[in-house]
């Protein structure tokens, strides 16, 4: 992860880095720093591809106009020359300068033709016959060729990521999805495709006060497409989620408690009327699989899904408009669920588990230190806490 962190002081330092325990080991420009978690005071994730400040891109255009000037007096070899330029492209395109970046990739091309990194970013792909062409025309052309089987539709999935064609890849596998979202083969694939998914939705968390997310030891998520990136939270009291001991759903915190629209949108998918489950048990057969849950689109067309809602609790209907905030049910036990929990996961339009990350949210380490995050992700394991209404 890429992230912004600040100090006690103000002392502000940015880079790729991780939290091991009570510090976060972080790479800077000057070389690795680490910063004990105590003197944090918030931690933001950065868009690894976000372009630096508008003011700072002057800069960038002066030095992509030296570096391109000095390429342009060099006769090395054309390959060479052209994987320069091609390297000169990406520095652009870090940079968010577009026009330099195509500048660049054009050049590598026209110096030596087949220069296939310059050519996939300039969008292209190499057709049957040799020749660069507009890349969605070759996938176009090779979709019509593909058997409407695992093994050709795969292939040709991985081709499409390949050629940075993310939604081709994510179309043809679709009908792989439909059938088996427990196919190995696909969940091999989806991880590498959903991780470059640029998350379009600004969600807040769907619960109020301080929970705690859950590990995941069996790496069940992990098992099912819909749910790679998925997190179960608990509500926590006192380092405790449920009081006596702990035999009734109504003993445990998180029962009954409110579950809210992350974001602005609409509900396409609700289920109501399926039994919640005693402490410990799931009712054997297909009832297991059937749980109370919600499902809202949102103007990015990514979809949330709150799970094991509570019977007779949820508040909406299909196809209500709902606000950022709004109730939509309570948290309870159904499905596959042995004790009161929210199952909260974001999918895209082809209904694949996502990487998210919520606007704002105060995490609690494990000695009592309150770190203020902004726009990251809930990691397995973190205790969080996010205002009451």
């Amino acid at each position: 992860m890429r992230l912004r962190v600040v100090e006690e002081g103000g002392a502000t330092t940015e880079g790729r880095g991780q939290i091991k325990k009570d510090q976060l080991e972080i790479e800077t420009p000057t070389g690795p720093k680490k910063i004990p978690v105590r003197r944090i005071q918030s931690i933001e994730e950065l868009d690894v591809d976000a372009p630096p400040p508008e003011v700072e891109r002057p800069r960038d255009r002066s030095t992509f106009e030296e570096r391109a000037a000095a390429l342009d007096k060099k006769t090395d070899e054309p390959r060479a020359l052209a994987h320069q330029w091609t390297s000169l492209g990406e520095w652009a395109h870090k940079r968010g300068l577009e026009a330099e970046r195509k500048q660049a990739f054009e050049k590598a091309v026209a110096i030596y033709a087949d220069d296939a990194d310059a050519e996939r970013w300039l969008g292209r792909a190499k057709d049957d016959d040799g020749s660069w062409k507009d890349a969605r025309e070759v996938f176009e052309k090779k979709r019509k060729a593909t058997a409407a089987e695992t093994g050709p539709l795969m292939e040709l999935a991985r081709w499409a990521f390949k050629n940075g064609l993310d939604e081709e890849a994510e179309k043809t596998i679709d009908p792989l999805n439909a059938k088996n979202a427990f196919d190995k083969a696909l969940l091999s694939f989806l991880r590498p495709l959903t991780d470059r998914h640029k998350q379009a939705t600004e969600i807040g968390m769907p619960l109020r006060g301080r929970w705690k997310a859950s590990q995941d030891p069996s790496h069940h998520h992990e098992l099912k497409t819909y749910a790679v990136y998925a997190i179960d939270f608990y509500k926590e009291v006192d380092g405790k989620t449920f009081k006596g001991d702990g035999k009734n759903v109504e003993d445990h915190f998180a029962w009954g408690q409110p579950v809210y629209a992350v974001a602005d949108g609409t509900v396409v998918g609700v289920t109501d009327g399926i039994p919640d489950n005693p402490i410990g048990k799931i009712p054997p057969g297909d009832i297991q699989y059937k749980n109370n849950n919600v499902c809202v689109v949102h103007s990015g067309g990514e979809m949330s899904w709150n799970i094991h809602l509570q019977k007779g609790s949820i508040k909406v209907k299909l196809f209500d408009k709902v606000k950022k905030g709004d109730l939509l049910g309570l948290v309870g036990n159904s499905g596959a669920s042995t004790w009161p929990h929210l199952h909260f996961t974001l999918v895209d339009a082809h209904k694949l588990s996502i990487p998210w990350k919520v606007d704002d949210f105060d995490w609690i380490t494990e000695e009592g230190v309150r770190v203020k995050v902004k726009r990251s992700r809930v990691l397995e394991g973190m205790l969080v806490e996010t205002k009451e209404n």
